[in-house]
Parts: C-alpha cells; structure tokens; sequence
C-alpha cells in the first residue's frame, strides 16, 4: 500500500508511511464505531417489537373483553367514561342489551 501511495502522489517513503498508517487508524475506528451503532440500532428495534408486541396484547385483551360485553378495565376508555356506559348495544354482564337510540 506504501508503494502505491508513493508512486501514485510522488511522496517520500516515511510520509506515505505515514499517511497509509493514519487513514488505515480512521479506518478501524469507523469500522468499530459502526459496529456499535449497529448494535445499538438493533436493540432499538427489539426493544420497539417488544413494546409493540405488549400494547398488542393489551388491545386485544381489551377487545376481547368489549366483544364479551364485560366490565371494562380503568385504563379502556377512560378518556369517554360518559360514552362507554351510554353506547347503544352494550351488554352488561346477566343483562339484556338495551334499545337502540332513537327508538
């Protein structure tokens, strides 16, 4: 590699040297820190499907739990308590559904 840099740029032998031992240094450094990041970013996204595997499950439990006409938990709709208990065709649970709005 030495020779070609000083035959190629017309450089003296210890600054080719030189110059090959630096960019062959920067290059073993962007080799690790790409390695690292590349770690990093599959952590991420582990740690992403993980959390997106959890919030699944609890939507489909909570799904589950609105298509059986069960009691729903403090976190499913907490945001609308009026609407869930006034929505038409809402079964509680030894009860019959009651009528439609507007009827």
């Amino acid at each position: 590699m030495v020779r070609l840099v000083t035959s190629r740029a017309g450089l003296a032998q210890p600054e080719a040297e030189r110059r090959v031992n630096e960019v062959i240094g920067r290059v073993k450094d962007d080799i690790s820190r790409a390695r690292k990041t590349g770690v990093i970013l599959a952590f991420m996204a582990g740690a992403a499907a993980m959390l997106g595997a959890a919030v699944a499950w609890f939507a489909a439990c909570a799904g589950g739990r609105d298509r059986d006409g069960e009691e729903r938990t403090v976190l499913y709709g907490w945001w609308h308590q009026a609407w869930w208990h006034e929505r038409p065709g809402r079964v509680r649970r030894g009860g019959v559904a009651p009528p439609p709005r507007g009827t």
